[in-house]
């Protein structure tokens, strides 16, 4: 028979791993919303070509503007209760330091009345006498006219603020009614159930109004009814004459006790100027919500964020999408993937997988495209294989 025979030398060849895999995108993203609500459009088509910064979906902006009214009118009513403070706190301070000096001249007075009262007695009865006359009158004047006045005054803010309620909760129902017939929009309703809260507010604050009316009144007729007190005191320790002299040092030392006392009536200005600070800090909190959802309603605008194919529609218009936050993962809307570099993933065997290096070169053949091939390179191994 015929033998071929050849001669044995040493060269070279090459071992090439074959394997199937899929071709995918390295670059893919799920476009989500941070707002929730119904999608409004959807302007892109599975296989259409995006471009960064594009607009691809609209959400409706109806909810969150309704959010966005009512934060910033809580916004502007947390405001106003700090400039109310503020005032309140200027206030406080004029009539502590008042009362303080106030105080301090009463000691001095009462010092020098205390070295004089041989000589003083029957001045300081007719003064006394003077003195606490004028009290009762004031404190007559307080019950007969004063509190009367305010306390109807305030009373009459209740009855009308309650009657506003009134008439916002019937017009609440009336645009109910007319809703559940598909007569008006939901905004029209929202709108009416928002004036019906605030007629709720108006009642409370016009209530705590009048609470702080009583017991401002209150207040009042006590510190009358204690100067009365002192005022009869007076009376009879001027009354008393020479036996005052000891009296006398006594109501020194409690005048100095009452000084004490109003220095640290000082210090309750310090007290609301941190209830201030308190209040300030609730505008700025409300203020960070008022950002936070002025952003949502910006986030109702969908922006492609990459360039790239619509690789899937996830959901279509009509449908409800919700926020992405930290509670929730979100609804995602298309798929949109970066197709300008592509990607192989291959399950090679553990014994080839031994001899693969980073940036190895690879050919990729595709069954759609059997004529061409595809120059390609190693980029990852997992460590796992």
């Amino acid at each position: 028979p015929q033998v071929e025979t050849a001669k044995v030398t040493r060269g070279k060849f090459q071992v090439k791993v074959v394997e199937t895999g899929m071709v995918d995108s390295i670059r893919s993203v799920d476009v989500k919303t941070r707002a929730s609500g119904r999608l409004q459009k959807l302007l892109v088509q599975e296989g259409d070509y995006v471009q960064a910064g594009q607009l691809i979906a609209l959400v409706d902006p109806q909810e969150t503007e309704i959010q966005l009214a009512q934060t910033s009118a809580q916004v502007r009513g947390a405001q106003s209760s700090v400039e109310r403070t503020a005032v309140e706190i200027e206030q406080r301070r004029i009539s502590a330091k008042a009362s303080y000096d106030q105080a301090l001249a009463r000691l001095a007075v009462m010092r020098k009345d205390a070295s004089l009262q041989p000589t003083l007695s029957s001045v300081g009865i007719r003064q006394a006498e003077a003195n606490l006359e004028s009290l009762r009158l004031e404190r007559r004047r307080m019950i007969e006219n004063v509190q009367p006045n305010a306390r109807t005054a305030a009373e009459s803010s209740v009855q009308e603020a309650k009657a506003n309620h009134e008439n916002a909760k019937r017009e609440y129902d009336r645009l109910n009614g007319l809703f559940q017939k598909g007569f008006i929009s939901g905004q029209d309703l929202d709108a009416a159930k928002l004036q019906l809260d605030l007629a709720a507010v108006r009642i409370q604050s016009a209530q705590d109004q009048l609470n702080r009316l009583e017991a401002s009144l209150r207040a009042e007729l006590a510190k009358q009814d204690r100067q009365i007190q002192e005022a009869e005191a007076t009376l009879e320790r001027a009354k008393a004459n020479r036996i005052q002299d000891g009296i006398k040092k006594d109501e020194v030392a409690a005048q100095e006790a009452a000084v004490a006392q109003a220095r640290a009536a000082l210090r309750d200005v310090e007290v609301l100027q941190k209830q201030r600070e308190q209040s300030a800090a609730t505008v700025d909190q409300l203020r960070s919500v008022l950002q936070d959802t002025q952003r949502q309603l910006r986030e109702t605008r969908i922006i492609a964020p990459i360039s790239g194919i619509v690789a899937k529609r996830l959901i279509e218009e009509g449908e409800l999408v919700t926020g992405l936050s930290s509670f929730s993962q979100g609804t995602s809307i298309v798929r949109i993937e970066d197709r300008s570099v592509m990607r192989v993933k291959l399950d090679v065997n553990e014994i080839d997988v031994a001899r693969m290096t980073l940036g190895m070169p690879a050919s990729v053949e595709g069954d759609a495209l059997p004529d061409q091939k595809f120059e390609g390179y190693v980029t990852k191994i997992a460590p796992s294989s």
